[in-house]
């Protein structure tokens, strides 16, 4: 079946090729025929699987049974990227609509009535931004 010149891509595609072959003859041989001492004309030998296999079937129909996709279509490229980069368009539009309405309708300033009430207040006169005012002569450091 394989040849021993072949080597490279081509030869271990010979090999899994024989392997899967074998691998279907004996789940034929083990699951399909089952042993039975009772009727030992039914089960057929291995080497008889593998000529009906081969006169039976045709070699595209086996390959197509394994591997379901012959080597050239599986390296087709396909349309996916275009939903990828869709999706990632999507979700940046997205974003952005959030961000505007953020920056329209949030409040990210604050008003006169709460600033002066925070500096009433005296909160977080360390670190915030009541640090910043100076109480005695009522104005920004």
């Amino acid at each position: 079946m394989c040849s021993n010149h072949n080597t490279g891509a081509e030869g271990r595609l010979c090999l899994l090729r024989t392997f899967l072959n074998d691998l279907f003859i004996d789940f034929l041989y083990f699951f399909i025929y089952p042993k039975d001492a009772r009727f030992p004309q039914i089960r057929p030998s291995k080497s008889d699987l593998h000529v009906v296999l081969k006169t039976l079937v045709s070699p595209p129909a086996v390959y197509r049974m394994m591997f379901q996709q012959t080597y050239a279509e599986m390296k087709q490229p396909s349309d996916e990227w275009k939903t990828v980069i869709g999706g990632i368009f999507l979700f940046m539009g997205f974003t952005g609509l959030v961000v505007w309405w953020q920056r329209v309708y949030g409040k990210t300033h604050l008003s006169a009535k709460q600033l002066q009430r925070i500096l009433d207040m005296r909160i977080n006169p360390i670190q915030g931004i009541s640090s910043q005012w100076d109480y005695e002569k009522k104005q920004w450091k």
